[in-house]
């Protein structure tokens, strides 16, 4: 019964390392998404053109 408890409480501790992990992934994803949409409106505003890999070209 022991064995069992200490399993179950691992498992727990698993999916919730998991979902951790699952909630910092989409932080960064949308912080990367608003990062690239703010970078994309400079280039914009300094008439440069961005590339699809996101580096500066010269318009």
């Amino acid at each position: 019964m022991k064995t069992y408890r200490k399993y179950h409480e691992s498992k727990d501790a698993i999916k919730r390392s998991a979902l951790n992990q699952l909630n910092s992934l989409n932080r960064i994803a949308v912080y990367g998404m608003l990062l690239r949409d703010w970078s994309d409106r400079a280039a914009r505003m300094d008439g440069g053109r961005m590339t699809e890999t996101g580096r500066m070209m010269d318009a």
